[in-house]
């Protein structure tokens, strides 16, 4: 197998030629050359084939051949294996032709401990030839991006394998208790985590996606078309009320309005599915929680699919098993960047400018009350209350909990202060 070998010379390295006719100043920072010659230098050998996921012609024994090598390392991110055509000693529920992969390196260990708050869980089908789900769990991190920490592929996820895969992370990195559990409305998920895990989260939130599938599944007990749309649009509606009060009130008017439609069969369902686990589905219970869908575990998931897979079914394990390690290489490097050259994210990018803005606001349409402060908007004729919620939140302690303090500091004097960010984890705001 041929190789192609590339250098990388120190770009700081050599003489600064000025380029110009000496009309403008050097910049403050001056020349980024050292005037000077570094002897570092990287040297490269890509292969050929521009890729090192195939280890043998036989699927099987490639994977075999790859936990073997990761296994042989300090740093081993093999969680959990056993290949099809064995049986396992520790797990012997397992059969002889389960196949079972969990996948965590020290990296992700690490940033699973540090920012633990947020756990989304999914699966996805596709990424290989064999039909194997593969599922990720995902953390936010400090600049709200999704971390994948962990990847399972197995054959089946029912609750026993998916027990196997928590218990491994619990002896890796002990006893968690994340804020928010995410994940879709099956109950597997989450009863194997409370299984592995003491502590249970505090918000136990589905997937939206998941519900709004569920409900246009079972929308076809619905006879009429018309109707099957009518009722899509109310409960997703109902779904995005953000009031407690305004939610129970039309929650109930929705359950009349279904069955004056003679819509039973599908109201029986939506009152034997949904009524008893509102706090999971219902956006105003998860205004406190800081994470509204699983929106970071798709966007993964599309990125692993048609950039790192190029958009086709990988065949081989192999290659999707080389996929993911790509996919986490990639993810340190971005972080990597982000922390070293503060790059900011959207979100980041849109609190600050919202706080910028607010800077024209005068206090004198402040009005304060036992509840918090009515703020009217800038951009409407709606106003909004504000109120102080969680003083500990780690999501944008920089600017929202600051321009807090200064909003309670200075609402009594004639000055201009900040607005906080309309989707700030720290702060209740209702229109």
């Amino acid at each position: 197998m041929g190789e192609k070998t590339s250098f990388y010379l120190l770009y700081h390295s050599g003489f600064y030629v000025s380029k110009g006719k000496g009309l403008r100043h050097l910049k403050t920072q001056g020349s980024n050359k050292i005037d000077g010659y570094c002897p570092a230098e990287i040297k490269v050998f890509i292969s050929e084939t521009g890729s090192n996921a195939i280890k043998h012609k036989d699927d099987g024994t490639s994977v075999d051949a790859w936990v073997n090598e990761m296994e042989s390392k300090n740093d081993s991110c093999i969680l959990f294996y056993k290949p099809q055509g064995v049986t396992s000693a520790m797990y012997p529920e397992l059969k002889s032709n389960d196949f079972v992969l969990g996948i965590m390196n020290d990296a992700q260990c690490e940033m699973l401990k540090k920012y633990v708050s947020h756990i989304c869980i999914d699966g996805i089908h596709g990424t290989n030839g064999y039909d194997f789900e593969l599922i990720t769990l995902l953390t936010l991190d400090d600049m709200r991006q999704g971390f994948p920490c962990s990847f399972f592929t197995s054959n089946r996820t029912d609750h026993f394998v998916l027990q196997i895969f928590f218990a491994k992370i619990k002896e890796k990195i002990g006893e968690i208790c994340p804020t928010v559990f995410m994940s879709d409305m099956a109950e597997s998920f989450f009863n194997a985590w409370s299984n592995s895990f003491q502590s249970k989260p505090k918000h136990r939130l589905f997937c939206t996606w998941c519900v709004d599938r569920a409900w246009r599944k079972n929308l076809q007990k619905i006879q009429s078309r018309e109707m099957q749309l009518e009722v899509n649009k109310i409960l997703r509606t109902l779904m995005e009320e953000k009031d407690a009060d305004a939610f129970n009130i039309m929650f109930n008017e929705v359950i009349k309005k279904i069955l004056a439609n003679m819509t039973r069969e599908f109201c029986k369902y939506f009152v034997e599915n949904h009524a008893n686990c509102i706090n999971s589905w219902a956006y105003f219970h998860r205004l406190q929680s800081g994470l509204n869908t699983n929106i970071h575990v798709e966007s993964m998931h599309k990125s692993l699919k048609y950039i790192y897979l190029k958009g086709r079914n990988a065949k081989r394990l192999d290659k999707t098993i080389y996929a993911l390690m790509r996919f986490v290489r990639d993810k340190l490097v971005d972080r990597l960047i982000v922390v070293n050259k503060g790059k900011l994210t959207s979100k980041l990018k849109n609190l600050q400018q919202r706080h910028k803005t607010s800077l024209s606001f005068s206090t004198a349409l402040l009005i304060e009350n036992e509840s918090g402060y009515i703020v009217p908007s800038l951009s409407s004729h709606e106003t909004y209350l504000v109120q102080e919620s969680n003083i500990n939140c780690s999501c944008c302690k920089d600017c929202c909990f600051p321009a807090w303090q200064k909003i309670r500091s200075r609402s009594s004097e004639d000055q201009d202060f900040p607005i906080l960010d309309q989707g700030c984890a720290a702060d209740t705001i209702h229109k």
